[in-house]
């Protein structure tokens, strides 16, 4: 991390600002001001100013009309030129002296098994959970992804290996120091009683955060989570995509160091997968309060475009665990996913010349395997010299879906 960090964020900021991105600008001022609040009559009015942009966007809307936008994004330049004055080199460098550089986790060949179930065994699995990062689980159902999560979050035992969490320096087993520390949101979330605002309330005080401090923490996780009409609201008039939201309001309104998230995206559309997968991001990278996330999924590529990690189970196997970007760094090929109106023997005939290539077919598309000096332009320039028309393409030479088709 370096002590330019900062300046990043308020560069950021203020492309939002001119790009009229109203969602980007109220969320990144709040984010920012929180890790780096100087004064607390800052923190309020980006409160308020995200407030404004939540009670102004209607249900299924990307963003706020450009009549709406423009007092909203004004107000965020005042309040964004206010803070761009102070200086934060102090304040950066206090943060990352206290930012914490061990993992959270430390997992080593766990493995886990179930009498009933003589077909089924997790592990070896092994991973390192790390404060500011993303780790994304994925497999097709049935492959244990809900095990792992269970056992990381200390609400399953497991039968062999190891398993050390770290909080508050130095190694720690007790329940109350993990428990006091880790977030689990499963994929079936449990009904409750009252309205959104009193459950945020009294998860609050449950850990220790009381008077102006509660108040101060409700009013943020609720504005920042996009919950502001829906405060005074009870479980049965939430959708299921804000019962998720507000559970994530539930844990993050206390600051756990672990985030565990079962299928957190199954019931959502793509627009809100995006936009949840963006806060995730935003979240685990606080600089005063950061958390590592774990999340299981099967929508592979929203996952891999914030994880940091990916653990890729195969009949309760690990088939991979290791950084997202590093991933098939050292291939030999490249793999590609299309379809169009052409059959798989003739996608074969196109590329018989060149050493090295394979097709199969995986579903709906077909999967084309080539030497990895063979470029995805290359295979567009063939089919469309070919007159071919394309449906669908996808480079998944570095994506960890190319091991659903092994």
């Amino acid at each position: 991390m370096s002590i330019q960090r900062a300046e990043q964020l308020l560069v950021s900021i203020e492309s939002s600002i001119r790009n009229a991105e109203s969602h980007r600008a109220t969320v990144g001022l709040l984010d920012f001001i929180r890790d780096y609040t100087l004064y607390e009559e800052d923190l309020l009015e980006s409160i308020e100013l995200r407030k404004r942009y939540n009670s102004s966007r209607e249900l299924g809307k990307s963003d706020i009309s450009a009549e709406e936008a423009a007092p909203l994004l004004a107000d965020c330049d005042r309040l964004f030129q206010k803070i761009k004055a102070y200086s934060y080199t102090e304040l950066e460098q206090e943060l990352l002296s206290r930012y914490p550089t061990e993992p959270l986790i430390y997992a080593e060949d766990l493995e886990k098994s179930y009498p009933n179930q003589k077909k089924f065994k997790l592990g070896p699995v092994s991973t390192v959970l790390k404060p500011g990062e993303i780790t994304g689980i994925v497999g097709e159902n049935g492959n244990g992804k809900t095990t792992l999560l269970r056992i990381l979050a200390r609400l399953l035992s497991f039968d062999k290996g190891q398993l050390l969490y770290s909080f508050n320096e130095g190694l720690s087993q007790s329940d109350y120091e993990v428990k006091h520390n880790i977030a689990y949101i499963p994929q079936r979330l449990e009904k409750w009683n009252g309205t959104l605002q009193e459950n945020l309330r009294y998860a609050a005080t449950i850990h220790g955060i009381h008077g102006h401090d509660n108040d101060l923490a409700v009013e943020y996780v609720i504005h920042r989570m996009g919950l502001s009409n829906f405060a005074h609201l009870g479980w049965s008039e939430l959708s299921s995509g804000y019962k998720l939201r507000f559970e994530l309001a539930r844990m993050l309104v206390w600051s756990p160091k672990v985030l565990v998230l079962d299928e957190p995206l199954a019931n959502l559309d793509i627009n809100a997968q995006q936009w949840l997968m963006q806060d995730f991001k935003h979240l685990a990278a606080s600089l005063k309060n950061p958390v590592s996330i774990v999340m299981s999924s099967q929508q592979l590529h929203e996952v891999e475009n914030v994880a940091d990690n990916i653990i890729f189970l195969r009949n309760g196997s690990s088939d991979y665990s290791g950084g997202a970007k590093t991933f098939m760094e050292d291939r030999s090929h490249n793999v590609f996913e299309l379809s169009g109106n052409f059959t798989i023997n003739q996608l074969q005939e196109i590329f018989k010349t060149e050493g090295g290539c394979s097709c199969a077919e995986s579903g709906l598309s077909v999967t084309l395997r080539t030497p990895r000096e063979t470029s995805s332009s290359e295979v567009l320039t063939k089919l469309i010299a070919k007159g071919y028309t394309l449906h669908y393409f996808r480079d998944i030479s570095t994506s960890t879906k190319q091991l659903f088709h092994l």
